[in-house]
């Protein structure tokens, strides 16, 4: 006992003192070993009685751990329940006392070499550039962490964790890993507001000795649906033989063998998650704040560092004061086009862009700011687009993907973000981007932002729209696709420049816009271009879409009412091409053209809200926009294609989910319903009281958030009898006027 009180610190001398003489003890339950991924495993609490705690001091762990399956291995209850609150506080307040956000080495062009470069060129680079923040690559703060200067400040079971953290050293060393080096540990807080850290590998050229990474989460009340914030680990398909080490590291940070798989890592408070820092991994958006203690393990260095007496186990902060990064951007390159040879198969390790502009090998980098024509385009250097894309194990999703790119006038202007519902091992190879394995990829691998979820998590199309809008990172325009289109050259150019000019024609027809002084316009134009492509046949690298000659302009017309009282659209063939853009009764969920502001104000909702609706997604979103000023147009030329072949995709979500389906889609559609003021919200007694009890648009009973002027709601510019006035169609009572039939053209135009 006294030998063991003699390797504590005084402070905590003390507190195990008092606790003895209290006479409180606590009964200790070991656990026979630690399991791989998501099984529980029952662990010690934080305080034990003095001899434990000098037991932990001296590094040896109180559980051991069983060898890491695919280089992971996850422990619940590492901390305990009640433990959490006070090292959770004690984080936050070692945090509010020294904190800075957390930074990568080098700059954001080095950062796309460093995946690409090791040894001497590697060192060379990170020499020569030093540390920067850039929140929409990693977006925590952070503070490193020393347990005799958080138990001098009092915060006496931070430092029993980070103590404990240590004490995995041991058992790790016994497991064969070589972790004989120094240790460093962290606290890191994400602040929530969708920050993340983009994929890389905590092994990288700034911190090659890096071995196993330790994280302990201390979040309370957490839900994954609404707060996001896992922890993405791609380990699956990754031995851990030297070959295959060598192999991944050899890697332009694209993996070329195995499968795309990931286990998804919930930040639960007490967790502890333990991975080879060789792998890639990423913390995906987070919309709550998030803690977490961090321990990293080092390699024994060799007998060179030794000789040149560097063996303090001190984190040297002449090289980082952060943990560094290296994202998984592509090399740029000029390959932008494969040929069939270098078409995917096998490999599905994807990339992930970071939203930061990377200037390409072909002299067009970053420039924000600027405010001239491109080559008189119309499209001005300083703009981007978003296309979001939800994919449901779609493998036309990366021909949607390269053809996107191929076609796009100025590619380094476009931003990605894909929602990928998988089955991790089926549909592996469906992830790999076309040109992504071969020894030159294409240079817009780097503007990928993607997410992926198990196809058993899907539910539905509005979901996987509102995940892929938490993908934008600021760009000027948004583009919403399905998974399966095709484009014409150019199509970025003629987006634009379709949108400006039905923007110019909504002011010329509106007298509401009038111009000040300087000639701008006093109120906001709101402008969406939108209709149902033409079709195109095929599919992948041999898809064809239709000739010049053969391409016709569709127009939305209003169709019918299905039984579920869902009004159905269709699209007929104008008989010429119009010289502008022409309204439109209808919006597309498929190709929305717009800028970023539709996104903002009418946002798709989370998976809770309306699961599993596909009819009856339009006309609510439609009904949102138009009350709230929004206009649609049917652009004057063709600019993209469609895939309208259902029988071509073997999988889609009513197929796969047929069984579970139809109960939540059934109540989607009676919330939009109720939204638009055909009958009462449903089921309104099975909401909390907090949920119901607003009165919502023209004396409907809504919950909050459904209401008009709300988020979900209809808007408060217009009413929903001015809704159906305008797009000629009386929901309630199914009626559609002759007007809605040919979408608000005159019928001699088709």
């Amino acid at each position: 006992m006294n030998e063991a009180l003699s390797l504590l610190p005084e402070v905590l001398k003390r507190r195990v003192l008092d606790l003895h003489c209290k006479g409180k003890q606590t009964e200790v339950s070991l656990p026979e070993t630690s399991v791989p991924a998501s099984e529980a495993v029952r662990s010690l609490p934080v305080k034990e009685t003095c001899e434990e705690i000098a037991s932990s001091h001296q590094g040896i762990g109180s559980f051991r751990i069983d060898p890491l399956s695919n280089g992971l291995t996850i422990i619940n209850r590492f901390i305990s329940s009640d433990d959490i609150k006070e090292v959770l506080a004690e984080a936050q307040a070692s945090l509010l006392e020294k904190q800075h956000p957390a930074g990568m080495v080098g700059t954001a062009t080095t950062t796309s070499m460093l995946t690409s470069t090791s040894g001497d060129e590697a060192s060379s680079i990170l020499s020569a550039n030093p540390k920067w923040h850039d929140s929409s690559f990693r977006g925590d703060v952070m503070r490193w962490l020393h347990n005799a200067e958080e138990h001098i400040a009092g915060r006496h079971s931070l430092a029993l964790l980070l103590e404990r953290m240590k004490g995995l050293q041991h058992q790790l060393t016994t497991l064969g890993y070589d972790v004989g080096g120094r240790i460093s540990q962290q606290v890191a807080c994400y602040p929530g507001n969708g920050a993340r850290y983009v994929r890389h590998r905590d092994a990288s050229p700034s911190a090659p000795d890096r071995v196993i990474t330790a994280i302990c989460y201390l979040n309370l009340d957490w839900s994954v649906e609404v707060d996001g914030g896992q922890l993405a680990v791609y380990n699956m398909g990754l031995g851990s033989t030297d070959s295959e080490v060598s192999v991944i590291a050899d890697d332009k940070g694209i993996s070329d063998r195995g499968s795309c798989q990931c286990t998804m890592v919930p930040p639960i408070g007490g967790q502890l998650v333990l991975f080879e820092s060789r792998i890639p991994h990423e913390v995906l958006p987070t919309f709550k704040p998030r803690y977490a203690v961090t321990t990293w393990f080092y390699k024994k260095p060799d007998d060179a560092i030794i000789a040149s007496g560097n063996t303090s186990g001190q984190h040297n902060n002449n090289v980082s004061t952060t943990a560094p990064v290296t994202p998984f951007t592509s090399k740029p390159s000029l390959a932008a086009e494969p040929d069939s040879a270098t078409a995917p198969s096998g490999a599905t390790l994807c990339s992930s862009g970071s939203g930061k502009e990377v200037p390409n090998s072909q002299g067009n980098g970053d420039h924000s700011g600027c405010d001239h024509d491109l080559r008189g385009s119309g499209m001005k250097s300083g703009d981007t687009i978003f296309v979001s894309i939800a994919s449901y194990r779609d493998p036309e999703t990366r021909w949607t993907v390269w053809d996107l790119f191929k076609k796009a006038r100025y590619p380094d202007r476009i931003r990605v973000g894909i929602v990928w519902q998988v089955d991790y091992l089926e549909d592996g190879t469906l992830m790999t981007h076309v040109g992504q394995t071969s020894k030159r990829p294409p240079p817009w691998l780097q503007y990928i932002r993607e997410v992926r979820l198990p196809w058993q998590e899907a539910e539905g199309p509005c979901w996987a729209r509102h995940l892929a809008q938490q993908l934008y990172c600021g760009e000027e325009y948004v583009l919403q696709i399905d998974s399966h289109m095709r484009f014409v050259e150019g199509w970025d150019v003629l987006c634009i420049s379709q949108l400006k000019q039905a923007e110019l024609a909504e002011r010329m027809k509106d007298s509401s816009f009038i111009q000040d002084s300087a000639g701008q316009s006093q109120r906001e134009v709101k402008v969406v271009i939108s209709t149902y492509p033409q079709g195109y046949d095929g599919e992948g690298a041999s898809a064809s879409v239709p000739s010049e000659s053969q391409a016709v302009l569709p127009h939305m017309c209003a169709s019918s009412f299905d039984e579920q009282g869902m009004l159905r659209f269709v699209a007929r063939a104008l008989r010429s091409a119009p010289s502008h853009p022409l309204p439109s009764l209808f919006w597309a969920a498929g190709f929305s053209f717009s800028r970023a502001a539709l996104m903002k104000e009418v946002p798709y909702p989370p998976a809770q809200y309306l699961p599993h609706l596909f009819f009856g997604e339009e006309l609510w979103m439609l009904a949102r926009m138009w009350t709230r000023g929004w206009r649609v147009f049917t652009p004057s030329v063709a600019i993209t294609f469609h895939q309208w072949q259902r029988s071509a995709r073997s999988h889609t979500v009513n197929k796969d989910h047929c069984s579970t389906v139809f109960k939540s889609k059934e109540m989607s559609q009676l919330k939009v319903q109720a939204v638009l003021g055909v009958q009462p919200w449903p089921y309104v007694q099975e909401f909390p009281s907090k949920l119901g009890g607003i009165i919502g648009g023209e004396g409907r009973n809504l919950p909050v958030g459904w209401g008009v002027g709300e988020v979900w709601g209809l808007g408060n510019l217009h009413s929903s009898n001015e809704f159906e006035s305008f797009i000629g169609v009386k929901i309630k009572s199914r009626e559609i006027e002759l007007k809605s039939t040919y979408g608000g053209l005159r019928s001699e135009l088709f």
